[in-house]
């Protein structure tokens, strides 16, 4: 009858054991189908964040080319505001000497060129 006894406390110990293995085991899947639905919009969320760092590359890149296409064309009015300053500085020249070659030839008495009538 002791042997009967032990073996029944056996049975229900081992059913106790086994509903609160099951129990765990359920809770347990639950939490990991959540964990994957979870995994899934993470997943979501970092294939957004790569396509938003690749159009900010493109973004930056063109920012970059912009730059340098700036600076091109800034090195590009320096030289053309030096040609036209040398240019002006020429022309200025050549007025003052035409002015200098006509104040001589007509003279200090009004264009008589230096010789009496």
């Amino acid at each position: 009858m002791i042997l009967n006894v032990c073996a029944i406390v056996a049975v229900v110990i081992f059913a106790i054991l086994t509903a609160a293995l099951i129990r765990t085991l359920r809770k347990t899947d639950r939490t990991l189908a959540e964990m994957n639905v979870l995994l899934g919009k993470l997943d979501g969320l970092a294939n957004e964040a790569r396509q938003a760092m690749d159009q900010a590359s493109v973004f930056f890149e063109a920012i970059e080319d912009l730059g340098y296409q700036a600076g091109r064309l800034r090195q590009l009015v320096l030289v053309e505001r030096r040609r036209a300053v040398a240019g002006a500085r020429g022309l200025m020249a050549g007025v003052r000497a035409a002015s200098a070659v006509l104040l001589r030839k007509l003279g200090p008495e009004g264009g008589s060129n230096g010789r009496e009538d």
